[in-house]
């Protein structure tokens, strides 16, 4: 089930995820 992500997925996944972060605040997680 774990392989190594290439670059490009790599890339995916940290926009996904920066975008997610960005339009969730710390005061949610307090």
């Amino acid at each position: 089930m774990y392989k190594k992500l290439d670059n490009d997925a790599w890339e995916e996944y940290l926009n996904k995820f920066n975008s997610v972060k960005d339009t969730i605040t710390v005061k949610d997680f307090s």
